[in-house]
């Protein structure tokens, strides 16, 4: 690690800069060009989403950014997609925080977000920013901040079309008004897939049948300009989706699950001659519905789950610019997150759980940007005080195997400071490095400490006694651009977990309906550690455009006295390597043409590495055809998986291989 380190110190910085034709919008410090911002952030453009392979956001983000890893074992067909970055595992999503225009979608109850309800709108950009952002934007931004920011209001109206393998069907829309200073714009989506087998051949049986997919989303979003430069922008997006799960006994639908969100978002803006204010209010429900039927030693079972999840926040904050090259921050934000749940066993008796809780959490935050030496070294300083309250928390479940987590859970309250430091230093004008500290603060999901649930072969059970994570991260990186067209963007990076939030086995079983599970539960280990390095590479030449990265992480637990055992151990779900490149070229009067390589190595899928519960590395290959006409007419054919690799993300269950997809689109 000390290496990575020194290595990073070292790099040229005789280099030529140059500047990305793209803008940055980061909270409260208006509008920046990456190659002279202090912060460190990826910048996906829409030509470049609809360009990446993968049929979501999350996917492509994958096959682009270095340091990404994904989660979705059956592509379109997943109910459930984990995000994670620089290392950290991707059993979970709870540690990047993922903004829609700057609103939260991550649950409080799971820290999870509904990523095929985000891959839906219509995507202006994607901003990503690595490292802790909890400085700024408090849980959930341990590792990361993820901002999709879709397309201003405006005149004009889209239609595409598309099928693919599988029998796949999505329709998309959109139309925009605008007059005065009143624009409206309106978006929809409908996916129909018929879907395919995704059990290996020795687990199939009777009731084995396809994964589908079904879902729809609708999305109104208004922006009125008000006196001045003050801009009102109000949003609402629905989505609806179902998903089966591969089997089928009595019911029509067969095992499933059924996600419906309902999104508000009210953003009130107003920009000054010195300063800009912003008052951001949103509330996002998510109704999570489960059709589970199974035999287990020739006895028929059903379980139906309901679960409601809530969340809804104010952030206000203002900046304005003191002095020359001085910029200041200063804002509050009150959030409040709930889970209200049951499962109700039908069959072959009738029995009834519960699972409820509450958290509310507000905080205060400042961050202060100075210029030095003309430019030559900027500084970044911020601070965040978060204050969270878990309460009227509850779980019941009547069957044996369950009494040790039974009843009203206790109140519990933390406090946290989250600062940041950052140097960075311009090489008059050629290259730009820079060094910075930060801390990340993270309560455990909802769910972690009120529901305890049977998963597969083992229980995880609730701990109502989770504290909350804190990460500290130190990093070095540089800017840089050898020519023009060339950009080189190295970084290093290592992370100290204290209280680290990880699945662990509680080493005891439990007998559950003639069953016996395995007990896990979420714990805090004393210290985790997680370092690595990023190399990501663009070219730029004409029409050709060239990516590539490359990730390298490592991690071990460093100290947990609750399980000595487990010290010296990696992080499940956290390979260690992983690769990209794509290539693309445009040619005017022709065809566009795109091709993608993506590569993940080994993971390990339990606490204590166990080899033969490893996931196999996999490679996957992608191409893009595209033919644009006149009158906004456009063609595309896309292969996804092109050598068929039927890997795997979890043991029993395959990805859905090979796939193309045609899309007619037309626009005016």
């Amino acid at each position: 690690m000390k290496k990575l380190f020194f290595c990073a110190l070292l790099f040229p910085a005789g280099l030529f800069s140059a500047e990305l034709n793209i803008s940055l919008v980061s909270r409260g410090t208006g509008l920046k060009l990456p190659a002279n911002s202090s912060e460190k952030a990826e910048i996906i453009t829409r030509q470049e989403v609809e360009a990446l392979p993968g049929g979501s956001l999350d996917e492509k983000l994958s096959a682009l950014v270095p340091g990404v890893n994904v989660s979705r074992q059956n592509g379109i067909y997943s109910y459930r997609s984990n995000l994670a970055l620089r290392g950290f595992s991707s059993a979970e999503q709870g540690r990047v925080l993922v903004l829609l225009d700057g609103a939260p979608l991550n649950a409080s109850a799971t820290g999870s977000v509904n990523w095929n309800m985000a891959s839906l709108g219509d995507i202006e950009r994607i901003e990503l920013f690595k490292g802790a952002g909890s400085f700024m934007y408090g849980s959930n931004a341990v590792a990361g901040v993820i901002n999709i920011i879709t397309a201003r209001p405006g005149p004009g109206f889209l239609a595409s079309q598309t099928y693919g393998t599988y029998d796949t069907y999505l329709s998309k829309a959109r139309a925009g008004f605008e007059k005065g200073g009143f624009s409206l714009d309106l978006n929809a989506s409908l996916l129909d897939s018929g879907g395919y087998v995704s059990a290996p051949p020795e687990l199939r049986n009777d009731y084995t049948v396809k994964k589908y997919a079904r879902e729809n989303a609708v999305s109104v979003k208004t922006l009125w300009k008000t006196a001045g430069s003050g801009e009102l922008e109000t949003q609402y997006l629905f989505y609806g989706g179902v998903r089966g799960e591969g089997s089928r006994i009595k019911t029509a639908r067969g095992a499933s699950r059924r996600h419906s969100n309902d999104f508000l978002r009210n953003k009130w803006s107003y920009k000054g001659e010195n300063f800009y204010f912003e008052n951001l209010a949103y509330y996002n429900n998510e109704k999570y519905l489960r059709l589970n039927e199974y035999y287990k030693s020739s006895v028929y079972y059903r379980v139906d789950s309901d679960v409601l999840r809530e969340d809804l926040a104010l952030n206000s904050f203002v900046s304005f610019s003191p002095a020359e090259g001085t910029e200041a921050l200063f804002g509050a934000d009150y959030r409040k997150g709930g889970v209200d749940g049951s499962d109700k066993q039908l069959s072959p008796s009738f029995s009834k759980s519960y699972d409820r809780g509450r958290v509310s959490q507000g905080a205060v935050y400042a961050q202060a940007e100075k210029s030095f030496f003309s430019g030559f070294l900027k500084t970044l300083a911020g601070l965040r005080y978060d204050s969270a309250r878990f309460y009227d928390g509850y779980f019941y479940n009547p069957g044996s195997g369950y009494s040790a987590v039974n009843g009203q859970l206790p109140a519990r309250r933390w406090e946290a400071f989250s600062p940041k430091l950052l140097f960075s230093f311009g090489y008059g004008g050629a290259a730009q490095q820079y060094f910075s500290y930060s801390r990340g603060f993270r309560p455990s999901g909802l769910e972690d400490m009120c529901l305890s649930l049977v998963r597969s072969s083992k229980l995880t059970e609730a701990n109502p006694g989770l504290k909350p994570e804190k990460v500290d991260t130190f990093e070095t990186g540089l800017k840089t651009s050898f020519f023009k067209g060339f950009y080189f963007d190295p970084s290093v990076y290592v992370n100290y977990g204290r209280d680290f939030i990880y699945e662990v086995n509680a080493g005891v079983s439990v007998v559950i309906n003639s069953s016996t599970y395995y007990v896990y539960r979420k714990a805090n280990v004393t210290d985790a550690r997680i370092y690595g390095m990023e190399l990501p590479v663009r070219f730029f030449l004409g029409g050709f455009s060239a990516y590539a990265g490359y990730a390298f992480s490592g991690s071990k637990i460093m100290d947990f006295p609750a399980n000595p055992a487990l010290e010296g151990k990696s992080l499940a779900y956290s390979p260690k390597s992983q690769f990209s490149v794509f290539l693309s070229q445009k040619m005017p009067g022709a065809f566009d043409l795109g091709a993608g390589w993506k590569y993940k190595s080994r993971q390990f899928t339990d606490d204590a590495n166990t080899p033969g519960l490893s996931l196999a590395p996999y490679s996957l290959f992608s191409a893009v055809v595209k033919k644009t006409f006149r009158r906004g007419w456009e063609a595309e054919l896309k292969a996804e998986n092109m050598t068929d690799e039927r890997y795997t993300e979890s043991s029993g269950d395959l990805a859905p291989g090979r796939t193309f997809n045609f899309t007619l689109k037309t626009r005016f």
